[in-house]
């Protein structure tokens, strides 16, 4: 431990830190392949740079006692792993950093980098034959834990480590804190019952939940994150619940993402700055009926026109590409999907024929 500290503490270059990565992100079939270990934290140390790198943290490592091999090479089992957490977010309301904490680890295969820390519930954990194994064993582990624990506060970070991990047949574990009087929890739960079941009925309660987060909130006020620490912008706490709605997806999320139109429609009705470009707008444009294209276009209009002058400087270009492929999609028109440079020159081509489709189907009355 102690060497490999002293290693670290003479490095001068800069670094960046990264958080717990989600589970599904950190064993992907398509990267490759990760070591999964259940076991011990069996010491912890941290030593302060020296003075001339000041502006930087302690070089922060601990020893982790492998007890099982869930997905990996099987002979790291019984040995004593010494990790650098220098630059990684340690989840401390999801597990405390201390000695004796039993955990499972998402490592690169030699075990050298760690992605994800996850809580575990029992001493030995399973041997997966696959990814798709592996993340079901932690999983049940999540939901082992989160059986056992009673503060709000953990059980809404457990919550938020497992949903992407959920299927419908979890929901019973859920249901219970969709009514919890700790609003952040009550959230986690909602957001979780939605990604796992698709369910209407869930989809129109956690509209409601955002609907009245956003009348509640003005977009560049500060507000107390869960665990009651002021200064924090309000609408990304509110999409680290309802992760799903950022639209970043591959095509298997693209296909989930019908599911979610009534929401994206709540948030870009509500004009709240970049939050009603990216998850509002964006989501339309992937998800939207014909019900929404006289609205795609009004804002469409907008920005073409530049009298929309409070929004964020980045929305332009790409917002009015993307409007004009989601009018594509309503009414199949078959718009190519350009990069920004060689849209801008076609624009004026693409935005007549979604008029036209407009116009066809009794969207508009005129131009």
């Amino acid at each position: 431990m102690k060497a490999l500290l002293l290693s670290l503490a003479g490095a001068a270059a800069a670094y960046i830190t990264v958080g717990n990565q989600r589970i599904d992100h950190a064993i992907y079939a398509e990267h490759e392949p990760k070591l999964v270990v259940g076991g011990e934290i069996t010491g912890t140390e941290s030593r302060p740079r020296p003075a001339a790198a000041e502006d930087y943290p302690a070089d922060v490592g601990f020893a982790f006692r492998v007890d099982s091999v869930v997905l990996g090479d099987p002979s790291f089992a019984g040995k004593t792993l010494e990790l650098s957490v220098t630059a990684f977010d340690w989840p401390e309301s999801l597990l405390p950093f201390r000695k004796g904490e039993r955990c499972a680890l998402v490592l690169d295969a030699r075990g050298n980098a760690l992605s994800t820390v996850v809580p575990v519930a029992r001493p030995v954990l399973p041997r997966a034959k696959d990814g798709a194994g592996a993340k079901l064993v932690l999983k049940e582990e999540l939901l082992a834990v989160l059986r056992q624990e009673t503060r709000p506060d953990r059980q809404r970070s457990l919550i938020l480590e497992a949903t992407p991990l959920l299927s419908k047949t979890d929901k019973l574990a859920l249901i219970p804190f969709a009514a919890s009087k700790n609003a952040w929890l009550r959230r986690a739960a909602l957001a979780a019952l939605v990604y796992s079941t698709k369910e209407r009925g869930w989809i129109d309660a956690a509209r409601v939940d955002i609907e009245r987060f956003i009348a509640a909130n003005e977009p560049n006020a500060m507000i107390d994150n869960p665990d009651g620490r002021p200064g924090f912008a309000p609408f990304p706490l509110l999409f680290t619940n309802y992760f799903f709605l950022t639209p970043n997806w591959d095509e298997a999320e693209k296909a989930d993402a019908l599911f979610y139109a009534p929401l994206f429609r709540a948030i870009a009705h509500s004009k709240i700055g970049w939050t009603y470009w990216e998850q509002g707008i964006g989501g339309l444009c992937l998800t939207g009926t014909r019900a929404d294209a006289a609205f795609l276009y009004s804002c469409y209009r907008d920005l073409r026109s530049k009298k929309v002058r409070s929004e964020p400087a980045w929305v332009g270009n790409n917002q009015r590409r993307d409007i004009l492929q989601g009018l594509s999609r309503i009414f199949s028109i078959g718009l190519p999907s350009y990069t920004e440079h060689d849209f801008l020159k076609d624009e004026e081509n693409q935005r007549r024929k979604a008029v036209a489709a407009l116009l066809r189907e009794k969207i508009i009355a005129k131009e």
